[in-house]
């Protein structure tokens, strides 16, 4: 017993050891804890956390680096006023201090810019950077090139009409056949027999400037008042309608072969003949000559369809190409005004010497209102001339 007692008392010893220790710590732990009356146990604060520090600025670097503001409208990018300082330095054309001035008024609203005044308008100085970096330019106002009106007499040929429609679609061929007939004062089928047999004609300068081209006014202010009224002009031979003074058409014409064949004056309308022939004047082959879409305006004198071969061609009457004696005819009227004068330079003081002229002023003839009382008045034949 006592050998198996050997084995179990070292374990024995061990285990008491073991025991002890722990009791000592646990004793040590409890005196520690336990505080005296009275004593105030002060209280463990906790360790300061430290802020990260920051790293170091480099200022030179600071003071360079510059918000771009190129594309902030109203204001002015660094770079750009360093190229402007620069530039105006070497040229010398600009003050420096008066463009740094204006860049920082754009930045100020007008009442608290130095020297704004209330509803004073404001200037500054507008600088743009060309693709060199100088200002550029500016570039100069161009005017509306005018009209060129010129002509020149020589032979014109198919192909320059055919370049000129390819240059503008207007101004097809037949166009500039109707252009060149109008400044030649003949009809438009005889254009181009003119062209194939080289005979020299009036060109204009400038095709595009005779599109619309007449020698008569546009508008006639004193004859505002005229539902109607046709005009004729001997020294550049033209007629013209109007409506309220307004031009509504016209047409190269032809009149007496001798300048006082076709008398200047006021007229009207007072016969109208669709089919007349004149019983004055044979034709070609010894035939009454047809004169179609006939308007008698005085005496044997009518303005009809005719063969306008030139500018002075009849006895006396004025000649209209067929188709447009056609409309002539449909649109005016018995007692239609006609004025025949011998230049459009005339036509201002003609009208200022019949200002008591019933048939161009109707206020100048109160009885006018009434066609019925026209047989009262005594010694009226609706035809006034003057010289």
């Amino acid at each position: 017993m006592i050998r198996s007692l050997r084995g179990v008392f070292p374990v024995l010893v061990f285990c008491m050891t073991l025991w002890g220790c722990g009791t000592a710590n646990v004793q040590h732990r409890m005196s520690r804890d336990v505080v005296p009356p009275g004593q105030v146990v002060p209280q463990e604060t906790p360790p300061e956390r430290e802020e990260p520090r920051e790293a170091p600025v480099d200022r030179e670097l600071e003071e360079e680096e510059e918000p771009d503001l190129a594309g902030v409208p109203g204001r002015v990018s660094p770079e750009h006023a360093r190229a402007e300082r620069g530039i105006a330095e070497e040229s010398g054309d600009l003050d420096w201090k008066d463009f740094e001035m204006a860049s920082m008024a754009q930045e100020e609203t007008p009442q608290e810019a130095p020297g704004y005044v209330e509803g004073q308008a404001r200037e500054l100085p507008h600088q743009e950077e060309g693709r060199d970096g100088r200002q550029p330019r500016t570039p100069e106002r161009r005017t509306a090139r005018a009209p060129d009106f010129g002509w020149t007499e020589r032979v014109v040929t198919d192909d320059e009409l055919e370049r000129l429609a390819l240059k503008d679609p207007e101004l097809t061929v037949v166009a500039s056949w109707n252009i060149l007939a109008r400044l030649n004062t003949i009809a438009h089928y005889y254009i181009p027999d003119a062209i194939r047999h080289k005979i020299p004609l009036k060109v204009p300068n400038d095709f595009s400037a005779y599109k619309n081209w007449s020698p008569l006014p546009d508008y006639i202010h004193d004859l505002a008042e005229m539902e109607k009224f046709i005009i004729i002009v001997k020294d550049h031979p033209f007629l013209g309608w109007y409506e309220k003074g307004r031009r509504m058409g016209d047409t190269q014409i032809c009149v007496g072969k001798k300048f006082d064949w076709t008398r200047a004056g006021v007229y009207s309308v007072k016969e109208k003949d669709a089919k007349h022939v004149s019983r004055s004047y044979p034709n070609y082959w010894g035939q009454p000559s047809p004169m179609p879409w006939a308007l008698r305006i005085y005496e044997t004198v009518w303005i009809h369809a005719g063969d306008v071969t030139e500018g002075y061609c009849s006895h006396g009457c004025i000649n209209l190409p067929i188709k447009t004696a056609e409309w002539l005819f449909n649109w005016a009227e018995q007692g239609t005004t006609v004025l025949v004068v011998n230049s459009v330079d005339d036509l201002e003081s003609v009208l200022a010497r019949n200002r008591a002229n019933c048939l161009l002023f109707a206020d100048a003839c109160p009885w006018k209102k009434h066609p019925a009382d026209e047989k009262n008045v005594k010694g009226f034949s609706g035809t006034v001339r003057f010289l």
